[in-house]
């Protein structure tokens, strides 16, 4: 009886050994569980930026629109197939964006007419300048939809914390004579300088919302190179959803990227 006691007592020991072992390991027991495939993905591209709204520097009356910039980004990207051909992911982008923009305008500039002590307003045209800068840290969470093995779809939303930038106003000297009434040309300079150009504003943004919030929707396309390494050009647009600024009106930067990511499957 008591062989037969330690007879049992092995079995329910070998028993709870194998119960223990890897799920992913097949045993007389119990078949192994099958590995969710999962990706890891190396990012880089570039694109441009574009500006809706209008936002405000220092000085008045000045006020930019319309502007557009190239942009780049790089980052990791990590999915994992949630089955009938989704996967979902996040994404994590270091991006590099800004506008460049400018207007010309026409201010009335006084001359006095020689001899006479009488100044005289004549319309002299400025060129104002803008380039604004910044980088960004983006974390993207996503849903993505392959209905085909070379080609997917993707939704992601995207939240980034904006940690540098810059923003420098220049206004420049278009028009280097003027005709006065009584016939006479005049040249036209900037008091204090020899050059066309002066500084308005060298700073960082002013009143920057720091926080940026994306709706980032991309189509794709995916090439094989083995079982386990693939490249995947990726069309990304990214709708921001928050103002860039609250010097300005409905102020927002919005970007497309043209990105590459060099995957392997885990």
């Amino acid at each position: 009886m008591k062989v037969l006691y330690i007879y049992i007592a092995a079995i329910l020991l070998a028993t709870t050994l194998l119960n223990a072992q890897d799920p992913n390991i097949s045993t007389p027991l119990r078949p192994a569980k099958e590995k969710v495939p999962t990706y890891i993905g190396f990012i880089a591209g570039m694109g441009q930026n574009f500006q809706s709204g209008e936002y405000y520097v220092d000085c008045a009356d000045c006020i930019f629109e319309n502007g557009v910039k190239a942009g780049y980004t790089i980052g990791i990207v990590y999915d994992r197939l949630i089955g009938s051909g989704f996967k979902y992911g996040i994404a994590g982008m270091l991006d590099f964006s800004g506008l460049s923009n400018s207007f010309i305008e026409t201010e009335l500039v006084s001359f006095e007419l020689p001899g006479t002590g009488v100044n005289e307003n004549i319309p002299v045209r400025f060129r104002h300048t803008s380039d604004i800068s910044y980088a960004q840290i983006i974390g993207m969470p996503y849903i993505k939809y392959e209905p085909a093995s070379f080609f997917f779809v993707r939704i992601g939303l995207g939240a980034s914390y904006i940690f540098g930038s810059s923003l420098v106003h220049d206004k420049e000297l278009i028009q280097h004579q003027a005709r006065l009434s009584n016939g006479m040309l005049v040249s036209i300079t900037i008091p204090g300088t020899n050059d066309t150009k002066v500084n308005i504003q060298d700073s960082e943004i002013r009143d920057l919302n720091n926080f940026q919030i994306y709706l980032m929707p991309a189509i794709g396309f995916k090439i094989n190179f083995s079982e386990t390494t693939y490249l995947q050009p990726t069309l990304q647009y990214n709708i921001a959803m928050s103002d860039l600024s609250n010097q300005g009106k409905d102020f927002r930067i919005h970007q497309w990227r043209l990105l590459f990511e060099l995957g392997f499957r885990l």
